[in-house]
């Protein structure tokens, strides 16, 4: 018994906790690998990978607004088949920002 609670010390020790914002981003780049088309998944993982991060935590909570929209209707705006569904400075860099080739 007492080596299973020197070895959680050890691994607490060894670990630094995760903070709240690192566990929101990485759930947020999860959600936006799992929308449900594979299109939609890539085009939000890449710009979730390369923006999120630097995001504040209201831009945080705008994508997460966005991400709440059905996969339907954001593949739609994306692609520019309508409108967008939402306005803000995060649903502009989504929509503005392209796959590589």
């Amino acid at each position: 018994m007492r080596s299973l609670l020197t070895a959680g010390l050890r691994r607490s020790i060894c670990y630094p906790l995760v903070t709240t914002r690192d566990t929101r981003i990485r759930r947020l780049i999860y959600r936006s690998r799992s929308t449900g088309t594979k299109e939609l998944d890539q085009w939000l993982s890449r710009f979730a990978a390369a923006t999120l991060k630097d995001l504040s935590d209201d831009a945080l909570d705008e994508y997460e607004q966005l991400l709440e929209l059905p996969a339907g209707d954001l593949w739609d705006w994306l692609s520019g088949q309508t409108l967008a569904p939402r306005d803000g400075p995060v649903a502009r860099a989504l929509a503005a920002f392209r796959l590589a080739p």
